[in-house]
């Protein structure tokens, strides 16, 4: 309630420019405050999550994507981890502090500004589909990052669902800003939790990817992938291609051929490793 009340008075950048913190003091009856208990009422200056940001220790992985036709590698997509060696080194773990610790904007703006550095190692016939939180399209060092890259259809903007989007006006406003600067835009997790079919009409987006929970069931459910055919035919008729996430075995990956899927993506052709790692042996 506090923070929310700050961030309404000042307004959220101010809010985060200021560097405001909210800390807590356990209080028991007989407790006895003292001056030097004053200490307590401030976060560390360098937590572990703090610490990677502010030294933007961030470990960009890769996993391939590929062309469901020919199963050739055609890109892949970028993600990213916090150092090896640390707690927070999964995605999950260092999203979810960076979310329990609102610092997720921050610690985003980092993740694209590491990964946008590693175009420049991309072959020109490949590209990197890259996370982003369609908000984060509003934020003006997004706007100089993104203006920063020479190649621009080496790069492809994937939307992320972390929030519930109430309204589009604005982002499709933004989105349309950057396709004409060569941009294209992917919609992700489609099916699995905020973005839904309706979305795909809202957004319009140049690839659809369909989530793992719904790859995971095509094999055992018939009315998903009929559903998943008819909304592959719909994207194709409108110019749009799909890709398949989670694909885990030779026999989904026939069945999304079957259904016309253009892409796949999955631990059946590809583990995520080290981006450098992976450049360099590709």
């Amino acid at each position: 309630n506090i923070t929310i009340f700050l961030q309404n008075r000042l307004g959220i950048l101010t809010f985060r420019l200021a560097k405001i913190e909210l800390a807590t003091i356990e209080y028991t009856e007989k407790y006895t405050f003292k001056r030097e208990d004053l200490n307590k009422l401030y976060s560390t200056p360098h937590g572990e999550l703090r610490e990677i940001m502010e030294k933007k220790q961030i470990t960009p992985f890769l996993q391939g994507i590929y062309d469901s036709e020919k199963k050739t590698l055609i890109g892949y997509e970028a993600l990213s981890r916090g150092p090896v060696d640390s707690n927070l080194f999964q995605a999950n773990n260092l999203f979810s502090a960076a979310l329990a610790q609102d610092v997720m904007h921050e610690l985003e703006l980092i993740c694209l500004e590491q990964i946008l550095n590693l175009t420049k190692h991309i072959n020109n016939d490949r590209f990197l589909s890259i996370n982003i939180s369609p908000y984060m399209l509003l934020d003006k060092s997004v706007d100089v990052l993104l203006n920063k890259i020479t190649d621009k259809s080496k790069v492809k903007l994937e939307l992320t669902e972390h929030t519930f989007i109430p309204c589009w006006k604005e982002i499709i406003t933004a989105m349309n800003k950057y396709r004409k600067l060569g941009y294209e835009f992917w919609l992700d997790d489609v099916g699995c939790g905020y973005f839904d079919y309706d979305t795909i009409k809202i957004v319009n987006p140049e690839l659809t990817k369909i989530g793992i929970s719904l790859i995971k069931k095509i094999i055992s459910d018939d009315e998903i992938t009929k559903k998943l055919e008819l909304i592959t035919n719909e994207i194709h008729d409108k110019g749009g291609k799909i890709l398949a996430e989670g694909v885990e075995s030779l026999e989904q990956v026939e069945l999304i051929r079957q259904i016309n899927i253009d892409y796949i993506q999955g631990y059946y052709l590809d583990i995520p490793s080290e981006a450098l790692h992976k450049l360099n042996n590709c």
